[in-house]
């Protein structure tokens, strides 16, 4: 069998007892008897700095037929954006558009109510997915149904 190198190699053993789900990006599962060993790569761990700057720059474009493109600048060092949006009468932002690349700096909302007005905000996440920093909140009124 050949062997191939990874990075961050980590090696866990499973007791039969252990009825935990674990989340973990697995990589390979290989059982030797009743021992299981389980590798993984830690995803995004080496040479990625902790994001310190919050996404800036927020701006909407004006909806067309039910839409709306929101924009944003890039941030340094992010791995994904989630944008988060409520109708004007939700106490939360309950909508989402979430894991959006970090080489995409615009995204087009569809489906939006006539004459309801939206609050947005963004968030960028690092490599662990963890979401250091909001935007500020902007509102959009949709003025045209589709």
């Amino acid at each position: 069998m050949k062997k191939r190198a990874h990075k961050r190699v980590r090696h866990v053993k499973v007791s039969r007892r252990t009825r935990t789900p674990v989340k973990i990006g697995f990589q390979r599962i290989i059982i030797f008897g009743s021992l299981a060993v389980l590798f993984f790569v830690a995803v995004g761990a080496l040479n990625k700095k902790p994001l310190t700057q919050a996404v800036a720059g927020i701006s909407i474009v004006r909806p067309l037929f039910s839409q709306a493109t929101v924009s944003w600048e890039a941030v340094s060092g992010a791995v994904i954006y989630n944008i988060y949006y409520k109708g004007e009468n939700d106490s939360d932002f309950t909508n989402a558009v979430r894991n959006i690349s970090a080489n995409i700096t615009s995204y087009t909302i569809s489906y939006l109510r006539k004459g309801v007005e939206y609050d947005y905000r963004i968030s960028a996440a690092d490599a662990s997915g963890k979401e250091f920093y909001w935007s500020g909140t902007n509102k959009i009124t949709n003025l045209q149904s589709m």
